[in-house]
């Protein structure tokens, strides 16, 4: 159980990254003949949680299995009494295990969002010492900064331009064109889309494709501005092309500042500033049936996909936890003996102490609790119904700590160890069902 425990959230993880791998190449090829399309990589965006969405988790009705209401039962092999002092033995458990995992990834993504914060703050204190100034072109608050940097947009309820010392070295024609593509970016809430780009890059850091869907998502993004831009405001389109030019060649000094609406922007390669400037000169014609047409074959790819991996995904990622703390196996699902009359037994016997703490091994709702349900044999027992068709038993109970529609988590308690029922020594006994059909509860725990 252990290895699968920890393994089900790298897998979940692994498999978003190499299902984003392929959505984001795809969408690569998609994006020659839509430079200017932001949708489509908020599409992406969305597509590559498809696979890992529970879409495939079938709905169960929670129904008890016939299989535990047959007569034909089994005799329980003698027990083998366990001293009291075993039980102060602790095993170190699988859940402590994920909840250090979880700490580090949370932890990683905390402080890049904090370093981030750290910044836009810095920035901000010192966008605010600075004097503003007022343009013909706009009424939107416009900030000249010492340096030379690409123009670009401020903040997110009250955006602000911030303009470079060069922007007065520029002709007016082009000082127009820069203001113009900014006020095009504040129309479009570019800004607001980019923060929230940088955020979902910082949480999910693990993912490295988020951050090129980011990286090609400035692109676009940059491409239909400059469109709009032209559009708009009637431009003549190798005039703007050449003003773009003329403030690549004059924004020298890195611009540190992530997650804001740049004219020339770093994150952008040679050859997006190429397809930009081609974009410019002779745009694209749009295609938005082709591009639909082929996000929605996408799409049902990636949801057949889903219900067809959830079983192995899901059942990695179920989070399955030992029933005990502390116990001794005395007898294996299918062990035959005289003891049941030849036949195999159903599940596995767990001995410890009267007493001990029995817990769930997954998330489930509770189908039964109480000694009336089942056959006698069982005793008090509980019965949960877990995600994907599975259910597990646990039967002898001392005392019962949950109700019947009670939803509990994995590792929850929900009774004591007894000897309750048809026994020889107080133990539990512990059953997995899956389907209707008892399976081996080894296939899933790793009971050690």
């Amino acid at each position: 159980m252990v290895w699968s425990t920890l393994l089900g959230p790298i897998v979940v993880a692994l498999f978003w990254s190499i299902v984003s791998c392929i959505l984001f190449y795809c969408a690569k090829r998609m994006s020659f003949k839509h430079p200017a399309s932001t949708r489509l990589w908020w599409s992406v965006l969305i597509l590559s949680t498809l696979p890992i969405v529970p879409l495939g988790i079938d709905s169960t009705t929670g129904s008890v299995p016939k299989i535990l209401l047959e007569m034909g039962g089994y005799i329980e092999q003698k027990q083998i009494k366990l001293s009291e002092a075993y039980a102060s033995s602790m095993i170190v458990e699988v859940q402590d295990i994920l909840t250090l995992m979880f700490v580090v990834v949370f932890g990683v993504s905390l402080f890049r969002l904090a370093k981030l914060t750290i910044n836009w703050y810095k920035l901000k204190k010192h966008l605010s010492s600075l004097k503003p100034l007022s343009l013909v072109w706009t009424d939107t608050p416009c900030i000249e900064v010492p340096s030379n940097i690409s123009p670009f947009v401020f903040g997110i309820i009250k955006p602000t331009l911030i303009i470079p010392r060069y922007f007065w070295r520029l002709d007016k024609a082009q000082q127009q064109a820069l203001i113009y593509h900014e006020l095009v970016h504040i129309r479009n809430k570019d800004h607001i889309a980019l923060v929230i780009w940088r955020v979902l890059s910082c949480l999910f850091w693990f993912n490295p494709y988020i951050r090129k869907m980011e990286q090609a998502f400035v692109g676009a993004m940059e491409c239909r501005c400059d469109q709009g831009t032209v559009t708009t405001y009637q431009l003549n389109k190798k005039d703007y092309a050449a003003t773009l030019l003329a403030i690549l060649k004059r924004s020298v000094e890195s611009n540190n500042v992530t997650g804001v609406a740049h004219f020339s922007s770093e994150t952008l390669t040679l050859g997006d500033y190429k397809v930009r400037l081609r974009h410019i000169v002779k745009p694209q014609p749009k295609q938005p049936l082709l591009l639909a047409f082929s996000l929605l074959l996408v799409s049902v790819c990636l949801a057949v996909l889903n219900i067809k991996a959830a079983p192995f995904v899901r059942n990695m990622d179920a989070g399955w936890h030992n029933p005990m703390r502390d116990f001794n196996i005395s007898s294996f699902y299918g062990h035959v003996s005289q003891f049941r009359n030849m036949k195999p037994h159903g599940g596995i016997d767990l001995v410890a102490p009267t007493g001990s703490q029995i817990m769930a091994i997954a998330d489930g709702k509770v189908l039964i609790a109480d000694d009336k349900s089942l056959p006698h044999r069982y005793g008090k027992v509980v019965l949960l119904q877990h995600k994907n068709g599975y259910q597990s038993l646990y039967a002898h109970l001392d005392s019962i700590d949950v109700e019947k529609g009670q939803m509990v988590t994995g590792g929850q308690s929900i009774g004591t160890l007894g000897e309750t029922g048809k026994v020889t020594g107080p133990h539990l006994h512990l059953e997995l069902i899956h389907r209707e059909q008892r399976i081996n509860p080894l296939a899933v725990l790793d009971l050690k």
